[in-house]
């Protein structure tokens, strides 16, 4: 696949490689993410889940919104995306439920 970022003046190819490193990355801020509303939130599966839906809506913009890049791999990018929040996001918003009110890696003990 080739995709351009947006406003970009030619495609560069993505491999499934250079996929796995942003689901990576993001994974590690939606971690973050998470333990810092562990801290600050009365409730903070709900806060993060919320937080997150807003996140993946406004991460669909890139992909869809990529110059040179055929629709096909917009759509399929803007699925990746979708698929690893499917993944990632109920395994995080799990932890948090379970540790709201007690100690644990996601809370200060």
């Amino acid at each position: 696949m080739r995709a351009g970022e947006i406003g970009a003046s030619h495609a560069q190819a993505i491999t499934p490689a250079s996929f796995a490193i942003g689901v990576v990355f993001c994974t590690v801020a939606g971690t973050i993410l998470a333990m810092v509303l562990a801290r600050r939130a009365a409730h903070p599966a709900r806060a993060f889940q919320r937080t997150s839906l807003v996140l993946v809506a406004i991460s669909l913009v890139f992909p869809l919104a990529a110059s040179h890049t055929a629709m096909e791999t917009r759509l399929t990018l803007a699925l990746g995306h979708l698929i690893a929040a499917a993944i990632v996001i109920p395994i995080i918003t799990r932890r948090l439920t379970h540790a709201h009110g007690r100690p644990g890696p996601f809370r200060r003990g």
